[in-house]
């Protein structure tokens, strides 16, 4: 939205304007989520670094199995089948975001 507001501006002050006052809001509640949490994962280490050792080869193996299954075309089998047995008020909601 801040893209298409900034593209059709008139000016590239404007522009560059929006750009920033977009980016701005962005960055403040990454920045406070990542100092307001520095104390909870410090006092909590050693069970994240365990849950970390397992939950790496975890992510690593979903994404590569994702890849696969986009690189094979068999996502948009596994979707139809989804969307062909999904709730009509979910497939409702969802086509409606």
């Amino acid at each position: 939205a801040a893209v298409t507001l900034a593209t059709r501006s008139e000016s590239l002050a404007y522009a560059g304007t929006i750009m920033l006052v977009f980016s701005v809001g962005a960055v403040v509640p990454i920045l406070l989520l990542a100092y307001g949490s520095r104390r909870a994962i410090a006092q909590r280490g050693a069970g994240l670094a365990t849950l970390a050792a397992i939950g790496k080869p975890l992510m690593g193996a979903l994404l590569i199995s994702v890849g696969v299954l986009a690189l094979t075309g068999a996502d948009k089998v596994i979707e139809t089948w989804l969307v062909d047995h999904m709730p009509g008020w979910l497939l409702a909601l969802t086509t409606r975001l």
